[in-house]
């Protein structure tokens, strides 16, 4: 008896131990789901969460939203492909490449039990599907019936007017009429509800190229000039 319960004794111990060496995300992680398109997908690896951003493993994600994937063991590069979209991303890096443009990550890729994490949002996005997160039930919800390429002119605007608002929600873009081409030229305009300057004041051209969803903005003093994937609505380099 007094065997016995040293041993219970010894075995709580080690349990109240463990508890303690663990650190907290590592439980707060065990849980998350990750459906696309209301189906939920398999992985063999759990997801982990990395400054609040849901890492998933790369060829289950890559290969559901219908891209090849190949990995180089010598650079630790992760190289996606789908139709004339490419996209790479390396291990530990704090930007990745698509269609050989710069992004800056949130959260780089990593090796976590043998196999290689991904950051789920940006890679999901960038395949043109879109990204929810359900805190109650711990699920990251997929849906590829988002924005896709090649836009539509009605799309790009959408996409432009979003971006825009979120810098300033006076600033919207106009599309001419009669745009038959493949690459598009709006304007960026200021609505201006105080007295200032002129109501709808035209401050910069934004020209699009429908194939790829990048928008290449540019001030009309010349100030400024960025480069803009509608997909994922962020600046790329």
């Amino acid at each position: 008896m007094k065997r016995f319960s040293a041993f219970l004794i010894c075995l709580l111990f080690i349990m109240a131990s463990g508890l303690a060496i663990f650190p907290a995300h590592v439980f707060a992680q065990r849980g998350i789901r990750v459906t696309v398109d209301g189906t939920p997908l398999s992985l063999d690896v759990e997801p982990v969460i990395r400054n609040g951003r849901t890492l998933v493993p790369m060829r289950a994600i890559f290969e559901r939203l219908g891209a090849t994937v190949d990995w180089n063991a010598g650079t630790g590069t992760i190289t996606a492909r789908r139709s004339n979209q490419t996209i790479q991303l390396t291990i530990g890096s704090a930007t990745a490449s698509v269609d050989g443009r710069r992004v800056n990550l949130d959260v780089p890729a990593e090796i976590v039990s043998n196999r290689t994490l991904v950051p789920v949002r940006f890679v999901s996005e960038a395949l043109g599907a879109r990204v929810d997160w359900a805190a109650d039930t711990q699920t990251v919800i997929i849906s590829q019936g988002g924005v896709s390429l090649p836009l539509s002119v009605q799309e790009a605007e959408s996409r432009l007017n979003e971006y825009f608002r979120g810098i300033n929600p006076e600033l919207f873009v106009m599309a001419p009429s009669n745009q038959s081409s493949n690459t598009v030229r709006f304007e960026r305009r200021f609505r201006n509800t105080g007295n200032r300057y002129s109501p709808n004041r035209l401050v910069g051209i934004v020209t699009v190229d429908l194939s790829t969803g990048i928008a290449i903005s540019e001030s009309i003093d010349g100030s400024d000039r960025v480069h803009i994937n509608l997909i994922t609505l962020q600046v790329v380099r």
